[in-house]
Parts: C-alpha cells; structure tokens; sequence
C-alpha cells in the first residue's frame, strides 16, 4: 500500500477527511494520493456533479491554513462513481494504483 513519505503531511490530509466524512455521509471512497509538500485528495460522491474534463479529474486547490492546523496546501476533487473506472487522476499525481484508499 502506499504510502505518503511525509508523517505530518498525512495527518493533516486525514483531518480534513475526517472533517469532510462528517459533512458529508454520501462519500463512498476517498483516495489519498502520495506527495511531499501537498494534500491530495480524491471523493467518490454519487451527489457530485459529472466532470467534463476528461480525460483527467480537475482538482479544486486550497492554500494552507496555519490557524487551521493546515500548514500545506491541498487539492481535492470529487467525481461519480462511475467516474472511477474512466478518469485518470490529475496529472503528476500518478496512478490509481498510488492512492490509499482510507477507510473508517
């Protein structure tokens, strides 16, 4: 499986899943993509929207949040489920064989 290189990095990225699960009870996977200086995120949401910028997921990118306990910055997309067997992660993010995929 694996792994995010940075410990701190990961923290950070699974309280914002932590957060975004309790918001939002309709995600059905979140995959978390390996990386060094940035969160990145991916949530399988039956509810969001279609992407149309096949043939790659477009992330929405959030700066850091030092008061927020956030000190990097993170991207995140949200995509159907449908959407997971003919999307490509965002480019310079790898495979979907990169990601963890996180779990309760």
């Amino acid at each position: 499986m694996p792994v995010l290189l940075n410990p701190e990095l990961r923290a950070a990225a699974l309280k914002i899943v932590h957060e975004n699960r309790e918001g939002d009870p309709q995600l059905q996977e979140i995959y978390l993509f390996p990386a060094e200086d940035e969160i990145r995120i991916i949530y399988v949401d039956p509810t969001s929207m279609p992407n149309r910028d096949a043939p790659y997921i477009s992330p929405f990118y959030f700066g850091k949040d030092i008061q927020g306990g956030l000190p990097f910055r993170s991207a995140i997309a949200l995509i159907r489920p449908e959407e997971r067997s003919t999307l490509l992660p965002p480019e310079g993010w790898g495979t979907w064989d990169d990601a963890e995929i996180v779990r309760d």
